[in-house]
């Protein structure tokens, strides 16, 4: 299979709250590829911890399904 999504993670510190630490996530993919849940509207920053662990982890694996309905081009 071709690569048909792509998943980007960057960490993100504000310097008036250096204890915590925050996450930017960016998701391509190809046209073909179904969309798949859940969807990060206009919200592409989150906050560390076990629920932003869990967001992430369903979003993989909805990408990964996705991408085994998507054509092979």
């Amino acid at each position: 299979r071709m690569i048909h999504v792509i998943v980007v993670i960057r960490p993100v510190k504000f310097e008036d709250r250096p204890d915590e630490t925050w996450y930017r996530v960016a998701v391509v993919s190809k046209n073909e590829t179904p969309l798949f849940a859940p969807l990060f509207e206009n919200v592409t920053l989150f906050k560390k911890g076990n629920a932003f662990r869990e967001l992430l982890l369903q979003k993989l694996l909805n990408a990964e399904r996705a991408c085994y309905a998507a054509p092979i081009l």
